[in-house]
C-alpha cells in the first residue's frame, strides 16, 4: 500500500486556509489491514484497486472523519472492486455486520457481497442529536447480503437537512446465495432520512421495511424515505410483504414495481404511509434476473419494450445502470 499526501488549497481574501487530504492507495493484499487504516484515518480517500478483497474483519467508519471509500467499479469481474465477506461471515461469532457506519463517509464504485447478517449497520447520530454529516452510497452493489442497509433502533440515520443519499445501487439475492436465512434489502427504523435514486431491488423477502423500535424516544415519527427512478422486482408472491411499511412515510416516484411470484403486484403492509407516483406495475424485463439466476449471470440491462425505458424523472431509464457515468465492470452489460 502506498500513501500519497495531496494538499488542497482553498483561497479566500483573508486568510489563506490549507487543508490536507490524504490518499490511500489500496490493493487486495491489504484487506487484512483495512480495519486499522480506516480506524486511524481522518480526511482521507481510500482508492481500492480492482480485485477481490477477502475480508476477515468488520470495517468501522467513525463519525466526523471525512472519509471516501472508492473502488474501481461495481460488478463481479476482474476489473471491479469486490469486498467479499464470506470468510468474515463464517467466523463472525454472532456479529456478522460487515460495515459499521457512524457518519461523514462516501462509499463509491464497489461491490459488497456474501454477508451473513447486515452489510451496513447505520448509526449516524443519537436520536436527540442527529448528525449533519451526510452518508453517501454511489454505485455500490450489495450482492447476497442477508440485509444490505439496516439502522438500529433509537438512533438517527441522516437528518431532514442532510438525508443519506443512495444512488445507482443494487440490492440483490441470487440462486447461489450461500446462507440459510435472508432478510430485507433496506431495513430502517426510528428517525431515518434517506433519498434513493436509480436503484434496483431484487429478490429480498422484504424489499423495504420500516419500523419504530424505540417509541419513547422523541421525535420518533418513523423513517422518512423517498425512492425515485428505481426498479422493485420481488419473487416470492404473497409469502412476505415486499414493502413492509409499519411506520413513517415512503414515497416512490417514477419507478417500476413487480412480483414474479404473484399476480404481479407487490405486497404492501401499511402501518405508515406509502405514496406511489408516476410509477408502473409491470415486469421490468431485465435481460437476466430470475429465481434461477446466479450472481455471475445477473444482467440488469433492459430488454426492448421494458416499461422502465425513459421512465425516470430525468427521462433516463429507471434502474441502477441507466444513469451515466456509472462504472460497472464486467457485469453482463451490452
Amino acid at each position: 500500500m502506498n500513501r500519497i499526501a495531496v494538499y488542497l488549497i482553498a483561497l479566500f481574501v483573508l486568510p489563506v486556509v490549507i487543508q490536507a487530504q490524504t490518499i490511500e492507495e489500496v490493493v487486495p493484499e491489504d484487506a487484512g489491514i483495512l480495519k486499522d487504516l480506516i480506524g486511524s484515518s481522518q480526511n482521507a480517500t481510500f482508492n481500492l484497486a480492482p480485485g477481490v478483497y477477502d475480508m476477515t474483519e468488520q470495517l468501522r467508519f467513525n463519525a466526523n472523519t471525512n472519509l471516501v471509500f472508492e473502488g474501481s467499479g461495481s460488478g463481479l469481474g476482474p476489473d471491479a472492486t469486490v469486498l467479499d465477506f464470506m470468510t468474515f461471515s463464517n467466523d463472525a461469532s454472532g456479529d456478522g455486520r460487515a460495515l459499521s457506519v457512524r457518519g461523514g463517509v462516501v462509499f463509491r464504485n464497489l461491490t459488497i457481497m456474501n454477508v451473513i447478517d447486515r452489510a451496513t449497520d447505520l448509526r449516524t447520530g443519537d436520536i436527540s442529536s442527529p448528525s449533519n454529516q451526510q452518508v453517501t452510497f454511489e454505485n455500490v452493489w450489495f450482492i447476497n447480503c442477508s440485509t444490505a442497509l439496516k439502522s438500529t433502533g433509537g438512533r438517527t440515520v441522516g437528518s431532514a437537512e442532510a438525508p443519506m443519499l443512495i444512488k445507482n445501487c443494487v440490492f440483490a439475492l441470487t440462486a447461489d446465495y450461500p446462507f440459510v436465512s435472508f432478510n430485507d434489502a433496506v431495513d430502517v427504523r426510528d428517525t431515518t432520512y434517506i433519498t434513493l435514486d436509480h436503484c434496483d431491488f431484487f429478490r429480498h423477502p422484504n424489499l423495504v421495511q420500516f419500523q419504530i423500535d424505540d417509541p419513547v424516544a422523541a421525535p420518533n415519527i418513523g423513517p422518512q424515505v423517498t425512492i425515485t427512478n428505481s426498479i422493485f422486482l420481488a419473487t416470492d408472491g404473497v409469502e412476505n410483504n415486499d414493502l413492509d411499511i409499519t411506520a413513517g412515510n415512503l414515497t416512490i416516484q417514477n419507478s417500476v414495481l413487480w412480483d414474479l411470484g404473484s399476480n404481479g403486484e407487490l405486497q404492501i403492509a401499511e402501518g405508515g404511509a406509502v405514496t406511489i407516483e408516476a410509477s408502473v406495475n409491470a415486469d421490468p424485463l431485465y435481460v437476466d434476473a430470475t429465481l434461477d439466476t446466479l450472481a455471475a449471470d445477473l444482467d440488469f440491462n433492459l430488454l426492448p419494450g421494458s416499461p422502465a425505458s425513459g421512465l425516470g424523472t430525468d427521462a433516463l431509464n429507471a434502474g441502477s445502470i441507466a444513469l451515466e457515468p456509472v462504472a460497472v465492470k464486467d457485469w453482463q452489460l451490452n
